[in-house]
């Protein structure tokens, strides 16, 4: 059931990059299938860490994630191709945005002025843009910028400074 869950937001979130890429109606089940396995992948150590139910630390816990998401990668790269590759990592820069539009889109969708997809596409357009000024006058990475579409263990690491002990 979790899986069907997953996979059902998988069709919603990743619907245009299938669109955009091209794939028949059997390679996009197959990515769509490949990144809920690798969602609930994930879930399962994120709440076996803060369930209580794993005796590895944190560190390990990081190291493992991260190995997991270079293996996802790679299976994904190996899928896509390199030029899909390159059009999935992109896509990826901006899925926590396309989410905040989506329930905005999803908001407006019944009041005298919906947010239409072309609209959408110019705002997402533009949170692209901004993030990109902000990170190039600033150094700051904008909030779901990288670390935004990265593993969700990804915030054990040294680099956020956040251990869970």
């Amino acid at each position: 059931m979790v899986r069907d869950q997953q996979r059902m937001m998988m069709d919603s979130l990743y619907g245009p990059l299938v669109k955009q890429l091209g794939l028949s109606p059997e390679a996009a089940d197959k990515f769509k299938d490949m990144m809920a396995d690798n969602a609930l992948k994930a879930s399962d150590k994120v709440g076996s860490l803060f369930g209580g139910q794993s005796s590895a630390n944190p560190s390990d816990l990081a190291a493992s994630a991260a190995a997991d998401q270079k293996s996802a990668e790679d299976e994904m790269k190996a899928f896509l191709g390199d030029a899909g590759f390159a059009q999935y990592q992109d896509y990826q820069q901006t899925v926590a945005d396309r989410m905040q539009l989506a329930a905005f889109k999803q908001q407006t969708a019944g009041t005298d002025s919906p947010l239409t997809d072309q609209q959408t596409d110019q705002l997402l357009a533009f949170m692209k843009e901004e993030k990109q000024n902000l990170a190039a006058n600033t150094g700051q990475t904008p909030p779901g910028g990288a670390q935004g579409q990265a593993h969700p263990l990804g915030m054990l690491t040294d680099e956020v400074g956040m251990w869970i002990t």
